[in-house]
């Protein structure tokens, strides 16, 4: 499925989808008020995605959500923004300092509110007095005492929020679709101009090209050659790739708000013995995981699998911290595909399912892809070659 075939996802809508999901769920939950405080958790309530966020750690803002109320918590920067996604004036509480000009709405949203915290008191004090769950609770002093000012029971949501943010929706279900459907398209063009010569540099701008050509921003672009391929997470940089050499694409970008990370591994001319023995091994466990994961089955036993079946293929000892994890919002959401995770797969949750090794001195591959997890098993989005692609020499 592709959004260029397909009508685009309406995001209004889709906002108003993931909130419902979320009073769903809130109803049934020991909280009578929710308050978020990641941008990811803020954009899934509200509608609202805010760049500075996107730029700055720990930049502040959150969002006050019960069974009739949502209220966005901002910098009054936010909010000619927040107000153009969507979000209605009476709706934020602005606190900061920033001037818009003219007679807008959020012309007047300057200096009411000195921080966050002062500004979360005053969303609080709209809503009664009640459960409260804070995602985030034992990331500020400040936080909790504000929270506890306006609750008579606090407790740290964190974990709930990501288990109602795993089970995604058709319309981000669409949105990750495309999303690895142009980390897809990047790394295929990319691996048509591959050839002893060419530049980790000249891959990587290709790749990042053709995601930005489609609509997405790329976030990374990892490609890396030679003796440089078992580096997991590094830059690109301006070495050619020689006869022999493995090349290693780990590449993702962001579509209307939600993350791709796929993975493929090229060789320059004809690989040699133990580069195809070890790639058939790591590509056989990702068709492991591919065939275990569905519901009922716990990330733990997907972990399993993988490691089990690339040992008997022997590439032995084979040793990953993971071997997959959600992805939405954020590339890297729960849950992991760890050993001994015993969060249970449920339909759909989307993943991204890999086999990474990467050995300094000799070299790294790996691949990976993203699917959903549906009633019956497990739906790729991903569909390009997965064997060990072989480029001119």
């Amino acid at each position: 499925m592709s959004l260029t075939e397909e009508q685009p996802v309406a995001h209004a809508n889709l906002a108003a989808d993931r909130l419902a999901r979320l009073r769903e769920q809130l109803a049934a939950a020991p909280y009578d008020t929710l308050v978020l405080t990641t941008p990811e958790s803020v954009n899934y309530a509200t509608g609202y995605r805010s760049v500075p966020a996107q730029i700055f750690p720990g930049y502040a803002l959150a969002a006050v959500v019960t069974a009739d109320t949502v209220v966005l918590v901002a910098s009054a920067s936010d909010t000619a923004a927040a107000i153009d996604s969507g979000v209605a004036p009476d709706d934020i509480v602005p606190f900061g300092r920033f001037y818009f000009s003219g007679d807008a709405p959020a012309a007047t949203m300057s200096d009411r509110h000195a921080s966050r915290d002062e500004a979360l008191g005053v969303a609080l004090s709209r809503v009664s007095r009640g459960r409260t769950g804070v995602e985030g609770l034992s990331s500020s002093t400040s936080l909790r005492a504000v929270v506890e000012a306006h609750a008579s029971v606090v407790t740290d949501a964190s974990d709930w929020v990501m288990a109602v943010r795993a089970v995604k929706l058709p319309a981000e279900q669409a949105l990750l679709h495309q999303a690895a459907a142009l980390a897809e398209a990047g790394i295929t063009a990319a691996l048509a101009d591959a050839h002893a010569g060419v530049t980790e540099r000249e891959l990587a701008d290709k790749v990042a090209a053709v995601m930005a050509a489609g609509g997405g921003t790329p976030r990374f672009v990892v490609v890396t050659t030679g003796a440089r391929s078992p580096l997991s997470d590094a830059f690109p940089t301006d070495l050619a790739c020689r006869p022999g050499d493995l090349i290693r694409f780990d590449v993702g970008c962001v579509y209307g708000g939600y993350w791709s990370d796929i993975a493929r591994t090229a060789v320059v001319g004809e690989p040699a013995a133990l580069q195809r023995e070890r790639y058939d091994a790591l590509l056989a466990g990702v068709l492991a995981e591919f065939e275990v994961a569905r519901p009922g089955v716990t990330a733990g036993e997907v972990f399993a699998a993988a490691q089990k079946t690339v040992q008997g293929l022997g590439l032995t000892p084979y040793r990953r911290h993971h071997v997959g994890h959600a992805i939405g919002l954020t590339v890297y959401e729960r849950p992991i595909i760890a050993e001994g995770n015993e969060i249970v797969l449920e339909p759909g949750m989307v993943f991204c399912l890999e086999t990474p090794y990467y050995e300094i001195g000799w070299g790294g591959m790996m691949v990976e892809d993203t699917g959903v997890v549906t009633d019956s098993g497990f739906e790729l989005f991903t569909s390009i070659d997965r064997s060990l692609r072989v480029v001119a020499p």
